[in-house]
């Protein structure tokens, strides 16, 4: 885990899902605030993520969010700024939260099938950018 804070790495991550294991974690924390303080490295928070793995930590000068394929990553593994970047770029104004939307959202990462809790999550993002417009 710690080599993804490495000097030469220049792209952004998400904290990926831990186990249960507190010293996992542990070891975790103390890579990322290691990283932050001592190689240049930026925190963010997500909403409605806590912790340092609801954080997203990259180095000085990238950019704040980064689109990426899907990959091996579920809907809920995307951070949020992430989904919110990709809602500006495939809805057109003004951005409602209903299912053409999360469709279109759907579409872009290759996926299908829109479960509740994928409904309920994108319509959270997009409820949030409807107040910001």
């Amino acid at each position: 885990m710690v080599s993804l804070l490495g000097k030469n790495d220049s792209k952004p991550f998400s904290a990926p899902r831990m186990g249960s294991g507190e010293e996992e974690c542990n070891d975790f924390e103390k890579a990322v605030m290691n990283a932050i303080k001592n190689r240049g490295y930026l925190v963010s928070g997500q909403v409605g993520v806590g912790g340092v793995l609801g954080c997203i930590v990259r180095p000085k000068g990238s950019p704040s969010v980064v689109v990426r394929e899907l990959g091996p990553r579920n809907l809920d593994e995307i951070p949020p700024s992430e989904l919110t970047a990709v809602a500006r770029k495939v809805l057109s104004e003004p951005i409602k939260p209903d299912e053409k939307s999360f469709r279109a959202i759907l579409d872009f990462y290759g996926l299908t099938r829109l479960t509740a809790h994928g409904r309920e999550l994108l319509g959270e993002i997009l409820s949030r950018l409807c107040v910001l417009h």
